[in-house]
């Protein structure tokens, strides 16, 4: 018979070691908007990812209303959804005013998300941003509740395609055309686990459509310096968008306020590199190569690419006549960035709910006056229901020895006075 207690036990590894950390943010992709970006870094100290996300969603804002960009499946929108999860303290709010500072004058900010206040506000002006540095009001709103969340994703996403908007009541219906809407929800890491969790967000189409990040933190990294107050590149931001937002938008009917943008063409050296690189993403969502697990987005990153380009070109020159292949070649930069952060955030949500069920159950073990015990007893006596099926307390028993905090003993090993042929002993 074996003796337990001869076996060679390694050290545990903790059960979140896995989570592979966010890349650095490309900012030298970002055009004529990297000067102000690492300007508001450089000034608030916060992340610059933050300042990126923040400087493309009000760029996208300032823009949209005047022109649609070439895509490979037509003309689109200029409207950027942007989505950046940060800890309280990551001094989002202080990025967003240094770059952007009050919009209020413009009356083109929602403060109600619920369908009803996107109608509210489009009804009044046709270009309007949803910029909200605390989303999670937003996300525990009316507006997310299981009966109203698949009509408050499906009206964003048909802004974001460029399609009309319904609003159904009692009586009649509201029918809008020509809107469009800018997206920066900044978030906290618990209330984006709930909505990269939520299979309607992704499965409805609303969370492929966003470019999302998590930045490394920089809490503990930050000092006192001697930069001045507000340096000139976040002013000269400031000061581009209240011009742009002031440029009279191109409105089709006056009594509708139905936008009509015109077309931002891209230039044929942009286009061929647009195929190369998608044709590259369309072949990598095939069966087992690296873009299959995150298909959906996949299949959004060539526009957001044309889109971040039109950007680009349209904060540079509000009157240029097509996407240069300097800006597409950004574009393209950046939405493969964000591909790589969803495909890093997507499959780490679904490793967490793994690794969380996996420390669940090594408490659970820890707690038990024996060190050794048999699988079966997992599946009898587990804490949570679903730990009793077989195929999830093998999973889970798996990731426990893969981590070192359990060893199975070798066929015939003693417990409880029996051999046994699945056994278990803690480390």
């Amino acid at each position: 018979m074996t003796n337990v207690h001869a076996l060679s036990i390694p050290a545990p590894r903790p059960l979140v070691a896995d989570a592979r950390h966010a890349a650095p943010y490309p900012t030298h992709l970002l055009g004529p908007l990297r000067a102000a970006v690492e300007a508001a870094h450089r000034e608030t100290q916060a992340p610059i990812a933050i300042a990126a996300q923040s400087a493309l969603a009000a760029a996208s804002l300032a823009v949209q209303g005047h022109a649609n960009v070439e895509t490979l499946g037509g003309y689109r929108p200029l409207s950027l959804y942007c989505i950046t999860i940060a800890g309280s303290g990551e001094r989002k709010s202080t990025v967003d005013r240094c770059l952007a500072g009050s919009l209020d004058d413009f009356d083109c900010t929602v403060s109600d998300p619920t369908v009803h206040g996107l109608f509210r506000i489009l009804s009044r002006t046709p270009s309007a941003g949803l910029l909200s540095d605390e989303a999670g009001s937003f996300l525990g709103s009316y507006a997310m509740k299981p009966s109203q969340a698949q009509q408050t994703f499906g009206t964003f996403n048909s802004l974001w395609d460029g399609k009309r908007i319904r609003l159904a009541r009692a009586k009649e219906e509201t029918v809008l055309h020509g809107r469009r809407m800018a997206l920066h929800l900044m978030m906290q890491p618990a209330v984006a686990e709930k909505l990269i969790g939520d299979p309607m967000a992704e499965g409805i189409g609303f969370l492929p459509r966003c470019l999302i990040v998590e930045p490394e933190s920089t809490i503990g990294t930050r000092r006192i310096t001697t930069f001045p107050e507000s340096q000139p590149p976040a002013e000269r931001s400031r000061e581009r968008l209240v011009e742009l937002l002031s440029k009279e938008l191109p409105i089709r009917e006056p009594e509708t306020f139905e936008l009509a943008p015109r077309r931002l063409p891209l230039s044929i050296e942009a286009r061929e590199a647009l195929v190369t690189a998608a044709d590259e993403i369309e072949r990598d969502q095939a069966r087992g190569n690296k873009l299959e697990s995150v298909r959906a987005f996949a299949s959004k990153t060539a526009e957001n690419a044309c889109r971040i380009a039109g950007v680009l070109a349209m904060w540079r020159d509000p009157n240029a006549d097509k996407v240069e292949a300097e800006d597409m070649e950004s574009g393209l930069g950046l939405a493969s960035y964000y591909l790589d952060e969803a495909q890093r955030l997507m499959g780490r949500s679904a490793l967490d709910a793994d690794l969380r069920m996996a420390d669940e159950l090594r408490i659970w073990l820890q707690s038990r006056p024996n060190r050794t015990f048999l699988t079966a007893d997992v599946q009898q006596c587990a804490p949570r229901r679903d730990m009793l099926k077989r195929p999830v307390a093998d999973r889970l028993l798996s990731t426990l020895e893969e981590h070192g905090w359990i060893r199975r003993l070798p066929t015939g090993a003693l417990v409880d006075g029996a051999p046994r042929k699945a056994a278990w002993t803690l480390c």
